[in-house]
């Protein structure tokens, strides 16, 4: 809409006296625009729409679209550990300054991460409530005397992770299996 505008500004600006300027163009925009955006209905005018009613309609049909905020109980097994490895969280968990949350799935937060093309690998524990240092520093003493050499770590205390250099996926669950979590 603006292009066609500007293109009959400059067509009439042709035909002008040479006297004319640019701005006398813009001058004669707006003098156009402002004339047609008065020719048009006000758009507040409520008698132009029509009614609104407000639904008293229970929430039914919005509330089977949304996800369940619960999440279920995990089956009941005759064996812990199941043939998968998996076993539900103890209550010894409970005993410690800090907690690690189970996934939906009921699995622990445990991911890899690589970058660099593969060359770096790093393993995030997601999750964690309560004391988060003292998590990190008990994670990684138990790591430095199963290596036998200083593990690298990060704290993000406001996403609630920790990340720790290298592959240790494995022995990171072992770690939390044996806290109760």
């Amino acid at each position: 809409m603006a292009a066609s505008m500007l293109r009959r500004i400059v067509h009439d600006a042709n035909k002008l006296p040479i006297q004319v300027t640019f701005s006398k163009a813009k001058q004669l925009l707006l003098a156009r625009s402002v004339t047609e955006l008065s020719d048009r209905p006000n758009p507040l005018n409520k008698d132009d729409y029509p009614s609104v009613e407000i639904s008293t309609e229970d929430f039914k049909y919005v509330e089977r679209l949304l996800p369940n905020p619960l999440i279920p109980d995990p089956p009941n097994h005759e064996v812990y550990p199941t043939p998968s490895g998996w076993q539900p969280p103890q209550e010894s968990a409970l005993d410690h300054p800090y907690f690690i949350n189970r996934t939906s799935s009921h699995h622990l937060p445990l991911y890899l991460n690589t970058r660099a093309a593969g060359r770096q690998r790093l393993t995030t524990v997601r999750k964690i409530d309560g004391d988060i240092w003292k998590f990190e520093e008990d994670l990684r003493h138990y790591l430095e005397t199963l290596t036998e050499e200083p593990i690298i770590t990060q704290v993000h205390e406001v996403a609630r992770f920790v990340r720790v250099k290298g592959y240790h996926l494995d022995d990171v669950a072992k770690f939390l299996m044996e806290k109760g979590f």
